[in-house]
């Protein structure tokens, strides 16, 4: 075991010169460290270069004491979203592929043949990558030159704030929506909304479309613009949503669920009447005017005509199948008697 004498313990509060504050160590008479006037006027309120960062504009890069533009999108200084080299979509769509324009071009035959979306998305990509100069309407075009089972449709739809719409050059604000198909038309009226109405217009609706992205700039909770947060909101702060409240169904009061609700219940529809006499107080379950019951063999009201103990009187019995009296549509087999050839019919064949 080590020598615990031995250890080189260093104190916990090194002696402070005078000039760097007056520091006092624990154990003294006054264990509370006092700050010097230099720590005092620190201002611990963000500068204007943090509440830019916030906003997404620029941050405050301190080194140097300079205030520097930030760049959220590839996280450099010295430029913003707007001026940064970095293609916007292939960097949010993590694209890094490194195959030239014959093989990316394989690629994306191979995924249409497939029509596997994900890989036809990822060779699309990788093949506009690949060749720079390539626009949305001429991928278009080349598909149908090539019969492709693709088609890129730009579609007339909103999108959230949070987002933005970005080309294949990564210019951002566009104003169509790119979406990949296998039909040139909607596969269902209702699913029509936003599609172009001919092949000519997407072709041009193709020259201002792009794929959805993050846009990189916060979007306010309080006013809902872009370009703030809410803590840096000019605007007079507006009162969260209220709470959920548990409303009855029954009564439409709040504080219970109709499980709960006193109120009397409400009945939908028609009162239900009993069948028997016809009144709305009761069912006829619960009725107490039920007629007695009478044995259909022997017409007796002591019982039922399961308990009969009379001899079949097969004029009573009607086939249900030929609606003949007298024929048991069974081949006149009496249960407790067996067969019985005055019953006996052809059941109606």
């Amino acid at each position: 075991m080590a020598d615990v004498a031995n250890w080189n313990v260093s104190p916990q509060w090194e002696p402070v010169k005078e000039s760097a504050g007056n520091f006092v160590p624990f154990g003294s008479s006054d264990d509370t460290p006092r700050v010097t006037d230099q720590f005092a006027d620190m201002s611990l309120e963000p500068t204007d270069g943090q509440q830019e960062a916030a906003t997404g504009g620029t941050a405050g890069d301190q080194a140097g004491g300079h205030d520097e533009p930030f760049c959220r999108l590839c996280r450099g200084t010295g430029h913003t979203i707007a001026g940064c080299d970095v293609n916007h979509l292939f960097k949010s769509y993590n694209v890094t592929s490194e195959l030239d324009s014959d093989e990316a071009w394989d690629a994306l035959v191979a995924a249409d043949e497939e029509r596997d979306l994900d890989m036809i998305k990822e060779a699309t990509f990788s093949y506009a990558k690949a060749v720079p100069g390539t626009t949305l309407e001429s991928l278009e075009e080349a598909f149908r030159r090539e019969g492709f089972n693709t088609h890129l449709i730009a579609k007339e739809q909103p999108i959230s704030l949070a987002h933005t719409l970005v080309n294949f050059q990564g210019a951002r604000d566009q104003k169509f929506v790119v979406t990949f198909q296998f039909s040139a038309k909607p596969r269902r009226l209702r699913q029509d909304g936003g599609w172009p109405s001919s092949p000519e217009e997407n072709i041009e609706r193709l020259a201002e479309a792009g794929f959805v992205v993050d846009s990189l700039v916060p979007v306010c909770r309080n006013c809902g613009e872009a370009g703030h947060t809410s803590k840096g909101c000019p605007q007079e702060k507006v009162e969260s949503r209220a709470m959920f409240q548990i409303q009855c169904s029954l009564c439409d009061g709040i504080g219970h669920r109709a499980r709960d609700c006193t109120a009397p219940r409400k009945q939908p529809g028609k009162p239900r009447e009993c069948r028997i006499c016809g009144s709305t107080d009761h069912l006829a379950s619960d009725c107490t005017e039920k007629p007695a019951r009478a044995c259909r063999n022997c017409d007796s009201t002591e019982h039922e005509s399961k308990e009969c103990d009379q001899p079949k009187d097969w004029s009573r019995v009607t086939c249900n199948n030929c609606v003949a009296e007298g024929d048991a549509g069974n081949g006149g087999y009496d249960q407790d008697n067996g067969p019985d050839e005055a019953a006996a019919g052809d059941g109606g064949w």
